[in-house]
């Protein structure tokens, strides 16, 4: 599901997907350098420290379903996440973890 652009709205079916399972995990964070819509990286300045696009809404309608949500946050700069840090109560920050960083979550 993709949340990270105003036009790329997946927030129903993730919300739907949080009502019906026993923990949610939320990946939001930054578009690399290499991306098509890169937020961060050498010469791509953005005029905000808050979450692009939808992703902080996704993180609030699968934190208001009740199912307990954990918060995986990737980036490469500090980030405004006032909201999140302060309601959820597990937020996991691995940075850009790399080509190895699918290996994070199994620990």
């Amino acid at each position: 599901m993709q949340c990270y652009r105003n036009e790329l709205n997946d927030i129903a079916k993730a919300r739907k997907a949080a009502k019906n399972a026993d923990i949610a995990i939320v990946v939001v964070g930054e578009n690399v350098w290499h991306s098509s819509r890169p937020t961060v990286g050498e010469h791509k300045d953005i005029s905000t420290l808050d979450l692009t696009g939808l992703q902080e809404d996704l993180v609030r309608a699968v934190y208001e379903t009740g199912t307990p949500t954990i918060v995986i946050l990737i980036n490469g700069r500090p980030l405004s996440i006032r909201w999140i840090s302060e309601h959820v109560p597990v937020i996991i920050e691995p940075w850009f973890c790399g080509e190895k960083g699918e290996m994070l979550l199994p620990m």
